[in-house]
């Protein structure tokens, strides 16, 4: 029919596209921390299966710091502990992130801004069971300020090499666009190499960037260049260097948050959200990579008929 598909494992092919099926959503009651928090970043422990939160909380004392908190997860009821403070200053008006190193159980870092600086930081912590370790320095991986609205903070961990992730990077003063390779040990975090451009003409706005699962050594850079097109490009990382590929362009509309996910049960299959400027909605759809080959299948309305912002995807492992 000339439409792209999936290689499937038994060698057959499916369509790419994105089908919707009834599920009861949410399985369990809704459970609130906090009464005015914003620039939420939640991550699951595939060791224990309790998730961490970080926010920016306007209602604590002190006011704005950055705060993490574990929610213990038994059966459909998500119960949440005692907040922490993880920095000792207010956090810029920028989303926050946190995830988990797949090979390190309980190893996890959180990407954020501070108001005083502006620099986005990164730093390391564990969770045992639904128990908080220390948490280490925030260093900055980079030396010039990134704005408020250009960057997501979000990092993502190589599936294949312990204590290794990469984090977008946008130094709008510099116009430059690019990622850094870090390490963590313990809750120690260092970057070894400095930042990757893979635009050095434009701003490129909210940048994310994430580890194809199926493909060693191979990342994902997703954007909003000027003029607000949903773009992607493909990067190979040798060490801390990436080779880029050519950018491409995903959504032709104000793609705000742009962001992929790979699915981790299906080889080269991929999916993404991010919000529609134009509409106030957001938007989703699958597609596949294969070598330097993309594939898109048609964006789907998120929530149908309903508004909404920094949408994010996630895959069920």
């Amino acid at each position: 029919s000339g439409k792209p598909v999936i290689l499937n494992s038994a060698g057959t092919v499916s369509p790419v596209g994105f089908a919707t099926t009834a599920e009861s959503i949410p399985a369990g009651a809704e459970d609130t921390e906090g009464l005015y928090i914003n620039y939420v970043g939640l991550a699951v422990d595939p060791t224990s299966g309790n998730a961490v939160a970080v926010y920016k909380d306007f209602d604590a004392s002190p006011s704005d710091y950055g705060w993490c908190v574990v929610g213990v997860v038994s059966g459909t009821t998500l119960t949440w502990g005692t907040p922490t403070a993880f920095s000792s200053a207010a956090m810029a008006a920028a989303p926050l992130s946190v995830n988990f190193d797949p090979n390190t159980a309980g190893s996890f870092v959180i990407g954020y801004r501070t108001t005083a600086l502006n620099v986005i930081r990164v730093m390391a912590s564990t969770l045992s069971g639904s128990t908080l370790g220390a948490f280490g320095t925030g260093v900055a991986f980079a030396s010039s300020a990134s704005p408020a609205d250009t960057a997501n903070n979000q990092l993502s961990f190589d599936p294949n090499t312990a204590g290794k992730f990469a984090m977008a990077n946008v130094i709008t003063s510099a116009a430059t666009s690019g990622i850094v390779i870090g390490t963590v040990s313990g809750t120690t975090v260092s970057f070894a190499g400095s930042t990757q451009d893979f635009t050095t003409a434009d701003d490129y706005a909210y940048v994310n960037v994430i580890w194809n699962p199926n493909v060693a050594n191979e990342i994902v850079a997703s954007f909003t260049k000027s003029g607000w097109w949903g773009k992607v490009i493909k990067g190979t990382v040798s060490g801390t260097s990436v080779t880029w590929g050519t950018e491409t362009i995903l959504v032709s509309a104000t793609a705000n948050y742009l962001n992929l996910q790979f699915d981790p049960n299906v080889a080269n299959s991929f999916a993404w959200a991010y919000y529609n400027a134009n509409t106030g909605v957001g938007g989703s759809g699958a597609g596949t990579l294969v070598g330097a080959t993309w594939t898109f299948g048609t964006n789907q309305v998120v929530p149908s008929g309903g508004s909404g912002q920094d949408f994010m995807v996630r895959f069920d492992p």
